[in-house]
C-alpha cells in the first residue's frame, strides 16, 4: 500500500505545482517560440522555392506537382505565404499569434487564387489551370453568383483583411508611414 510518492503529496496538499508544470514541457519564452516558428516558416518558404526549381529531390518534385495542381498559376504564393507567416511571427515576437496568423495567411492564399480564377479566361477547365483547385473555393461561387466586378471587389477586400490579420496591424499602418518624422520636419 506504499503508493506513488507524488500521489501521497497530492492527497496531503503538498504537491509542488511548478515542478509538475515543468515536467514534459520546454520552458521557453513566447519570444523564443515565435522566433522558432518564424524561422521554420522562412525555411519552409525557401524549401518550397527549391522544390519549384527542381532542387529539392524527389520529395520536392512531388510537392511541386501537388502545389501546382492545387494553386494553378498561384503556386508562387506558397513561399510568399510562408514569408508572410514568418514576418508575422517575428513581428509579434512577444504575443501568441498562431491562429490569427495562420488564418490570415490561409485567407490570403485562397483569396489570391480566387482572383486568379476570376481574372482567368476561358471555360471552367481553363480557369482551373489558372486558379487551381483552391481557386475554385472562392472564385467559382463568387463569379457565378455576384459577377466579375463584385467578385473582384470582394476578393481585394479579403486580401487586404488577410494581410491585416496575418501581420496584426491596423489599416492606417498599412497605408501610412509608421513614424511621423517627415511631417514633423516639414518634408
Amino acid at each position: 500500500m506504499g503508493g506513488h510518492p507524488m500521489a501521497k503529496n497530492k492527497k496531503n496538499g503538498k504537491h509542488n505545482n511548478s515542478e509538475h508544470n515543468s515536467i514534459g514541457h520546454f520552458d521557453i519564452s513566447q519570444e523564443t517560440k515565435n522566433s522558432i516558428f518564424g524561422i521554420l516558416a522562412f525555411i519552409t518558404g525557401i524549401l518550397s522555392i527549391l522544390a519549384f526549381l527542381g532542387r529539392a529531390g524527389r520529395a520536392g518534385d512531388i510537392f511541386s506537382i501537388g502545389v501546382r495542381a492545387l494553386f494553378g498559376w498561384g503556386f508562387f504564393l506558397v513561399p510568399v505565404a510562408f514569408g508572410l507567416l514568418g514576418v508575422a511571427f517575428i513581428k509579434s515576437i512577444s504575443r501568441k499569434i498562431y491562429l490569427s496568423a495562420v488564418v490570415g495567411t490561409l485567407l490570403f492564399v485562397i483569396a489570391s487564387l480566387g482572383v486568379f480564377y476570376i481574372l482567368g479566361e476561358g471555360d471552367f477547365n481553363a480557369r482551373l489551370v489558372q486558379g487551381g483547385y483552391l481557386g475554385i473555393v472562392f472564385g467559382y461561387p463568387l463569379l457565378k453568383f455576384i459577377g466579375f466586378t463584385a467578385s473582384t471587389i470582394v476578393l481585394v477586400a479579403v486580401l487586404v483583411i488577410s494581410v491585416l490579420m496575418t501581420l496584426n496591424i491596423p489599416l492606417y499602418q498599412l497605408v501610412t508611414r509608421k513614424n511621423g518624422d517627415d511631417e514633423e520636419h516639414g518634408d
